[in-house]
This record gives C-alpha cells, sequence and structure tokens, in this order.
C-alpha cells in the first residue's frame, strides 16, 4: 500500500492519477468522469489530503481518498470532511488490513485537526446506493439522515448540515428533502430494487424512501459531526467489523 498527498503532484502527474482512479469508478458509476474527482478531491480549498493505493504487480486495484476543506459560515468555523473508497471488482474480497484501518484512521487524524484548530469537523457525502449509507451508518449513531425512517435532525443541525452542503455544490432538491437528483448514476436493475426492499435494515429502507428514484442519478445525502465522543467510538467499531470479516473467511 502506497500513502501519499496527491496535491503535492504536479498538473501531469496528478491527471494521470486521477485517470487511473476513474478506471476503478466507471464499473459502479458508468457516467464516471477525471473532471469530477478533480472537482471534488484535488481542488485548490483542500487543506489537506491523503491518498492509499492498492495495487497488484503493479496494477492499481484499490485507493481511498481523505480531505479536508475548511469553511466558514454563520454558524461557526468548520472543516468539510469527504472520502471516496473503491476496488476493482475482482479484488473487492481481497485487500490489505493496513488498506482496511487507512480510511478509518485518516478520517480521525483529519478530524483531530480540525479540532485542535478551533473547527468543527462534518463528514459529507452522498450515496447513490444504499451500500455507502448503509455501511457508515452503524459506525456513527448521529449520522443524518437519521437511520430510523420515521426520525428527524433538529432544525439547528438540519440547517448546519445543508449550509455546509451548498458550499461543495451538493444542494437538497426541496428544503424537506435528504436527497438531490443531479448525483453520480448508480444503475439499479428492478431485480436488485426488489431484493434490496426485502432487507431488515432500517438504513435501506431509509435510502429508498429519500431516494425513489435511485438509479437514475438521484442521490442521499448524508453527513455527520465528527465530535470527539463519536470519533472514539470509531475505532472499536472498525476492530468490531474487522474481527468479523475475519471470522467469516475462516468459516
Amino acid at each position: 500500500m502506497h500513502v501519499f498527498d496527491p496535491l503535492t503532484l504536479d498538473d501531469a502527474a496528478r491527471d494521470k492519477l486521477a485517470s487511473e482512479l476513474n478506471t476503478l469508478l466507471l464499473p459502479y458509476f458508468p457516467e464516471s468522469t477525471t473532471e469530477a474527482i478533480h472537482r471534488q478531491y484535488f481542488h485548490s480549498g483542500i487543506e489537506r489530503s491523503r491518498i492509499a493505493l492498492l495495487k497488484e504487480h503493479d496494477r492499481l486495484t484499490g485507493f481511498q481518498i481523505v480531505t479536508s476543506s475548511p469553511v466558514t459560515l454563520p454558524a461557526g468555523d468548520f472543516m468539510i470532511i469527504r472520502s471516496v473508497v473503491a476496488r476493482a471488482q475482482a479484488n473487492r474480497t481481497r485487500g490489505s488490513r493496513a488498506f482496511e484501518r487507512f480510511g478509518p484512521t485518516e478520517l480521525i487524524r483529519q478530524a483531530l485537526r480540525a479540532h485542535a484548530s478551533g473547527r468543527r469537523p462534518w463528514l459529507l457525502g452522498q450515496s447513490a446506493g444504499p451500500v455507502t449509507y448503509m455501511r457508515l451508518a452503524p459506525y456513527f449513531r448521529t449520522i443524518l439522515p437519521p437511520p430510523d425512517p420515521h426520525a428527524n435532525a433538529s432544525p439547528a443541525q438540519r440547517a448546519i448540515f445543508v449550509d455546509l452542503l451548498r458550499t461543495i455544490d451538493m444542494i437538497p432538491e426541496h428544503p424537506e428533502a435528504w436527497s438531490m437528483r443531479n448525483g453520480p448514476i448508480y444503475p439499479i436493475s428492478p431485480d436488485e430494487r426488489a431484493t434490496w426492499l426485502g432487507r431488515p435494515e432500517p438504513t435501506v429502507h431509509r435510502f429508498f424512501q429519500e431516494c425513489p428514484d435511485a438509479g437514475t442519478g438521484q442521490v442521499l445525502l448524508f453527513g455527520v459531526e465528527l465530535t470527539l465522543p463519536t470519533l472514539a467510538a470509531i475505532l472499536p467499531r472498525q476492530l468490531q467489523h474487522l474481527m468479523r470479516r475475519r471470522k467469516r473467511a475462516t468459516t
């Protein structure tokens, strides 16, 4: 695994990297572009960026990026943290423990740096299918929207969340929405949708409640304020996740 700051690369090297990353995203998001990667993860407003590359015989098989961008709103000083991870489809079940740990560990590092600088860190993202939201919710008990389909956020939290989203051009489609319709297209077949809706997880039902047109560009907008108690709970839950995976692999 190779970890470095992509913002230290020159323009040509960063363009080449964006193209390589895009090859891993295209099987999942057929309309993904290198321009979107630059716009979201390589822009000048980023204060800190770290990327982990997973390779096999010099072929890129996976990557993770975690970035931090400072922003000041009427409600105070914040740090927007964004992350993306992808693996080659043939390597989705293979990797390294270091690669698995990189994302949560780097997220904690960047969030603690934000706290140390007097900024409130928020993790913001979009889930084009139910998987991202479903996997993150167990780590973040205060994730927005709440997994309970009948729950909602406080007006103050909701206002901060929406104001932060606006700074990165992720705007809910109407004042009460937790979704937008011009996001990345992640195709979902009717059979796949039916299979998902047959699952018991509240996160799955919350996702389709907010994104009835998922698969056509409607995506769930999610966020969580990374308070110190929230950060303290990440690593134990990650350890439990890794232990469950190891147990499944040996049975």
